[in-house]
């Protein structure tokens, strides 16, 4: 089989709901591969951890996304693990909002791997993580549902929990 890189370094986008681990997995990979590191915007987004985004700033917030990716790639040397992606901004704009994201399909495009993790066992604590559903991503059957499927796909299954 062989391999096609879309980018001068790969690209690696993590996605999934909260406490799935993307954070924690980032930042092993990040480190263990010797890439850079691009952190989910969305923890120290103000509009977000106060409770006041709505669909208007999550495509502010993917058109930022877009914009630090161009710029990681400016520079990278190895490769770019990214905690979190368009993908969840998008199924949480048309999840709470009603809304579609315009541009999600072109950012999604340019990663070389989207990594889907599921949820863990055992919650860890998290700003994020509050009762509003305006706050907080949908649930992984709708991330399965609306995830792109390219050609050749793979479901590949580390460390899951449980029976799938």
């Amino acid at each position: 089989m062989s391999v096609r890189r879309l980018n001068r370094v790969p690209i690696v986008i993590l996605t999934g709901v909260e406490n799935a681990g993307k954070t924690t997995l980032a930042q092993g990979l990040a480190t263990a591969l010797h890439w850079d590191l691009m952190p989910e915007a969305a923890r120290s987004d103000r509009k977000v951890r106060d409770g006041t985004v709505n669909g208007e700033h999550l495509q502010h917030m993917l058109e930022g996304f877009s914009h630090r990716l161009s710029k990681l790639l400016t520079h990278a040397q190895n490769g770019i693990v990214c905690d979190t992606g368009g993908l969840v901004l998008d199924i949480w704009a048309r999840h709470a909002f009603g809304e579609e994201l315009t541009g999600v399909k072109t950012v999604m495009q340019r990663a070389d791997l989207h990594m889907l993790c599921h949820t863990l066992p055992d919650w860890e604590p998290d700003p994020l993580r509050t009762p509003s559903a305006a706050r907080r991503p949908p649930c992984t059957r709708v991330i399965l549902q609306r995830a792109p499927q390219p050609r050749g796909h793979r479901v590949l299954r580390i460390g899951t929990h449980g029976a799938a």
